[in-house]
């Protein structure tokens, strides 16, 4: 808005937009966009694997492993 003075009432956009969007792009547009999704989608399930806590006992009564934790924030 600063530098274009763009200030529409609302920055989500129809069903009908998006229809309209889809329907303007070329099919193969659309094709390779599947394609990303399906790739990030497979890639982002593997990688939920490894925050998962891990702990086993190597040697009796030696247990080792990480749990993870969510922390609010990172930095100074």
């Amino acid at each position: 808005m600063k530098f274009d003075t763009w200030d529409p009432p609302s920055l989500r956009l129809s069903n009908a937009d998006i229809a309209a969007c889809i329907y303007s792009l070329p099919k193969q547009a659309i094709t390779n966009v599947r394609f990303a999704q399906s790739q990030i989608k497979r890639f982002a399930q593997i990688q939920l694997q490894l925050f998962r806590d891990v702990e086993v006992e190597t040697l009796p009564g030696v247990a080792l492993g990480h749990k993870n934790i969510p922390v609010n924030s990172v930095g100074c």
